[in-house]
């Protein structure tokens, strides 16, 4: 690639950031529909949290079936480092590619069922995921390293030895965790199939079961469950082995300290605002099954201190999003203001409350409480400006009702 072509690549990026979210629908509809996606990936790469804000309905696409389960541990080629437990994001094309190369004949079925289909359709991809991770997991163990791997990737053949043990571990189970995060079960049932899944990674111990528990804990509702599994693998083995729960555990705890210390931003940076309030419930619910588990002072200490940070990167991540999507809006629309643009305001009001509600499970009642009365006093005092040319006084109540209930809305009304 010529410095020109760089610098031509690096342009149309930032154009991708600058779009509207109505041109970044377009951009990335085309991306999708290339037959080869080649250096196109790199584009929405900057854009990844709003697309998932955006919620676009993407295409079940080859490469995209073969790692979607892996999608929690891939990271930016960048921030990859062999001692940790992600997957390259610049790995995905190559590796898709030799695969697909390797199954020959048989990608013509998987291609079938998965024509027209999306994502989110669990059934499609459960079947086509059934006819390809198996033979991925068989080929990947023992394959040569693909072709132009270091053009592609800047990373070296014993680096593609260390991916690929990752990916044949998650391919291997990939069957199994996508049904019992399909297929809801009795939680006895669900524990057992967790330990099932567990126990050849703990076996191993050390990195293969770090990454299959941060595969589950993301992919599965039930994270105490799966963590209860653990204990039930660790409980049925002797030595030293057993032992390896208990680093796992505090190498979870690791993670999520490094991630607490990132702050707000970071801490929920691969979620779009909409999706953020579940990143954060599922991170409290996290800490709480860890405090289940690690019954040690310092294991306790330790999860209390991250919960705090949490807490404080939350909180200001609230009190920021406030201002931008409720606040600065609502003083523009306070003159004149469409019906799109009401509508848009009580979304970013519910999305807030969403966020607020989940993140309470950390701590910080007392600012949101504040913060949010603050928001509906100036939603109030709007009427004395002229605003009914923009917002009436309906649209005032509803937004008041939605950030601090009936009360305040009915209080609202009667003042008027």
């Amino acid at each position: 690639m010529t410095a020109s072509d760089k610098t031509t690549i690096t342009a149309v990026r930032q154009h991708v950031v600058e779009a509207a979210d109505r041109q970044l629908v377009e951009v990335v509809a085309l991306i999708d529909a290339m037959s080869d996606r080649g250096s196109a990936d790199a584009l929405v790469v900057p854009v990844r949290a709003r697309l998932k804000q955006l919620r676009l309905r993407r295409p079940l696409r080859f490469s995209r079936l073969l790692f979607l389960p892996l999608d929690s541990v891939i990271v930016p080629g960048a921030e990859w480092r062999r001692a940790a437990i992600g997957v390259p994001r610049t790995a995905i094309n190559p590796i898709s590619e030799a695969i697909r190369g390797e199954l020959g004949a048989a990608t013509r079925d998987i291609d079938a069922i998965i024509r027209d289909r999306a994502v989110d359709e669990c059934d499609a991809v459960l079947e086509a995921g059934s006819r390809l991770w198996p033979h991925a997991a068989e080929r990947i163990a023992d394959g040569p390293v693909p072709n132009n791997w270091n053009m592609h990737t800047g990373l070296q053949a014993e680096d593609y030895k260390a991916i690929a043990a990752r990916l044949r571990w998650v391919w291997s189970e990939a069957i199994a965790i996508e049904r019992l995060a399909s297929e809801p079960c009795e939680a006895e049932t669900h524990i057992e199939a967790v330990a099932t899944i567990l126990r050849e990674p703990a076996a191993a111990g050390g990195q293969p079961l770090n990454l299959m528990l941060e595969v589950l804990l993301k992919r599965l509702p039930d994270q105490a469950g799966v963590l209860r599994a653990l204990r039930v693998v660790a409980t049925s083995r002797r030595g030293d082995k057993a032992a390896d729960a208990d680093t796992a555990l505090r190498a979870m705890l690791d993670r999520l300290d490094v991630d607490a210390e990132r702050g707000a931003q970071e801490v929920f940076g691969g979620h779009g605002w909409p999706s953020a309030g579940v990143a954060v419930s599922r991170a409290a619910s996290l800490l709480d099954a860890l405090s289940d588990e690690i019954r040690t002072p310092d294991g306790l200490k330790r999860i209390d201190a991250i919960r705090r940070k949490l807490d404080v990167a939350c909180r200001r991540r609230f009190v920021g999003q406030l201002g931008d999507i409720l606040l600065a809006p609502l003083d523009r629309c306070a003159t004149t203001a469409s019906a799109t643009e009401v509508e848009t305001l009580e979304t970013n009001a519910r999305e807030l409350r969403r966020f607020e509600a989940a993140s309470r499970r950390l701590g910080g009642g007392e600012t949101y409480d504040a913060a949010l009365r603050a928001a509906a006093n100036r939603i109030a005092a709007l009427n004395g400006s002229g605003a009914d040319a923009g917002l009436t006084l309906a649209d005032r109540a509803r937004l008041v009702e939605i950030i601090c209930g009936p009360e305040a809305a009915l209080a609202l009304l009667d003042a008027n």
